[in-house]
């Protein structure tokens, strides 16, 4: 693609040499015709002279010397000592003739030269007429393309709408297309920006990142940031850690750098960027990295990073990374474009961080309250939420649920049993089997559950305009109904029951036939997992099963971990 700089540089240089050859035109023109104008004057004086020699028979020294600067081969000398006057006159017409035809030539020469120049002066002209011509067209196209330019700018910013990204083969100069480039990148930041601002608050971190890196590493915004991974770690002030808590990768590049690998902030280089309040870090070549961070990247694939501090009030909360399979990629332009990112991602993330934090800390407090009725709760309740998340990672590995939706199933797993606070403790801490009615009131702590979060949730909803205890509510509601529809509360059948609640269930069931009660011996696990898979397609959804029994070896880690009761 041409150049305005470079057409220019030509146009000076072409404008440089026509002027060198105007000037050369005129100068030979001026000298020419100065000549001209001696030999004239001196033709003159030249013939004046030569007429002496017809009324005096002699001729003056001066006119002699004269007349030898224009014809050296003459014998006006010779003549004029032997007195020949004859020899005079023949010799003055020779000369004559001569200085005639000089004349002539000389001013058969300016002529030409004149016509030369007139001709030049022609073409001279059709060049300026074309290069004002091609002026007019750079001209044209330039507001042209600069008004389309203004006028998607506008559409996209106005009413919204998605920029396309400025490439048109008929552009003619490169510095046209760095234009629309800028106003490409200008726009993505602006459609980033509004994206980021339009999210929704009540997202998980994970989901948040999830969400976010997805856009990144997209083909549509590789110009602004080249991303094939991107990721969070967050800072753990007490342990002076960093933990990486989410990654989201394009394609199907696999992940080794995984979730909750913790390193200390003293062994890597971001301790530079904290010490030296730098905006940002890049390393364009990971080979050059020894800590085990880097190595583990290089492992993915990764070459290159882009690193930006969160810091929120003063206080470092982590740092998010853009990182590319290709090394030197990035440049400290595109440092400054995710440092425009971060402003909003850092309070983004904070929000999302502070919003998780006091749900699992509402959570946690409500746990707290059962279990102050009923010790054997706590472990109960820490297990059922390990056993489901083993589930909903899988499922959201396959793409059917939301890390989002993991992350919630995680948090309010434990609050499935949170009705049994109103249930009497003569009932709750009966040592023996319940009679029916007291089968009845136990019955009923999924609906005062239930209950207890839709009046928490509305108001969230008054407080802050969402909800955020939908899936809490599931599980509570339907921990205890049966994919066959004889289960309680409202005896739900299949995908009826909602996925959280379909997964709780598993998760209660089996952590009850593994734990020792007042009223029964603890069963094995694998007798346990058999016990589950003779349900399948009565008690539980099978598919779900399937995939619990899959996870036997975590499940054997899980209870190793956390069983202490028994």
């Amino acid at each position: 693609m041409k150049s305005i700089r470079k057409y220019f540089q030509r146009q000076l240089l072409f404008a440089i040499m026509l002027g060198v050859v105007i000037y050369s035109l005129l100068l030979g023109a001026y000298l020419l015709l100065q000549d001209y104008s001696t030999l004239l004057m001196n033709s003159r004086i030249i013939f004046g002279g030569l007429n002496t020699i017809y009324t005096s028979g002699t001729l003056d020294d001066a006119i002699i010397e004269l007349i030898t600067k224009y014809i050296p081969e003459n014998k006006f000398a010779e003549l004029k000592a032997q007195q020949n006057r004859t020899g005079l006159e023949a010799e003055g017409r020779r000369v004559s003739a001569l200085l005639q035809e000089m004349r002539n030539q000389h001013l058969q020469r300016v002529v030409i030269l004149i016509e030369f120049e007139n001709l030049f002066i022609f073409i001279l002209l059709f060049i300026i007429v074309f290069l004002f011509s091609n002026t007019y067209r750079f001209v044209k196209k330039s507001l042209v393309f600069t008004q389309n330019t203004l006028l998607y700018f506008n559409q996209a910013l106005f009413n919204r709408h998605t920029l396309k990204e400025i490439r048109n083969d008929s552009i003619p100069y490169q510095e046209m297309q760095e234009f629309g480039n800028f106003f490409t990148n200008t726009m993505d930041m602006i459609e980033i920006i509004q994206e980021l601002q339009s999210m929704d608050l009540s997202f998980s971190i994970e989901a948040f990142i999830d969400r976010f890196g997805s856009v990144f590493c997209s083909d549509k915004y590789q110009n602004l940031i080249p991303c094939d991974r991107f990721s969070l770690a967050l800072y753990n002030n007490n342990q002076n850690t960093l933990v990486a808590f989410h990654a989201t990768v394009r394609g199907n590049r696999p992940v080794f750098l995984n979730k909750g690998f913790t390193q200390s902030l003293h062994d890597t280089s971001l301790k530079t960027i904290v010490d030296r309040r730098l905006p940002y870090r890049i390393i364009n070549n990971l080979q050059e990295k020894n800590s085990l961070s880097a190595q583990l990247l290089l492992k993915e694939g990764i070459s290159s990073n882009l690193t930006i501090p969160i810091i929120v009030n003063q206080r470092l909360l982590g740092f998010i990374f853009f990182a590319h399979s290709q090394p030197n990629m990035y440049t400290d332009d595109m440092g400054n474009v995710a440092l425009l990112v971060a402003s909003i991602l850092n309070s983004r993330i904070f929000y999302s961080y502070a919003l998780q934090t006091s749900l699992a800390l509402f959570g946690d407090g409500i746990v707290n309250i059962v279990e102050f009725k009923d010790d054997e709760t706590a472990d109960h309740t820490r297990r059922v939420s390990l056993y489901a998340s083993l589930i909903a990672e899988v499922l959201q590995g396959q793409g059917k649920i939301t890390p989002q939706k993991t992350e919630e199933i995680r948090f309010f797993a434990p609050l499935h049993d949170l009705g049994k606070i109103a249930i009497p403790d003569s009932i709750l801490l009966k040592p023996g089997k319940l009679t029916d009615e007291e089968w009845a009131i136990m019955k009923q702590h999924p609906v005062i559950g239930g209950k207890l979060l839709k009046n928490a949730n509305d108001q969230f909803i008054n407080q802050l305009g969402f909800g955020m205890l939908h899936t809490a509510y599931n599980i509570v509601m339907d921990h205890h109904e049966w994919w066959n529809g004889t289960g309680y509360p409202q005896g739900k059948q299949g995908m009826d029951i909602s996925l959280e609640g379909q997964i709780v269930a598993i998760a209660d069931v089996f952590d009850a036939l593994t734990t020792k009660r007042p009223y029964k011996e603890a069963f094995p696990i694998d007798q346990a997992l058999h016990m589950l898979q003779l349900q399948a397609g009565t008690h539980f959804n099978p598919e779900l099963i399937d995939i619990f029994i899959e996870k036997r070896p975590h499940i054997v880690q899980i209870y190793q971990n956390y069983y202490v009761l028994g």
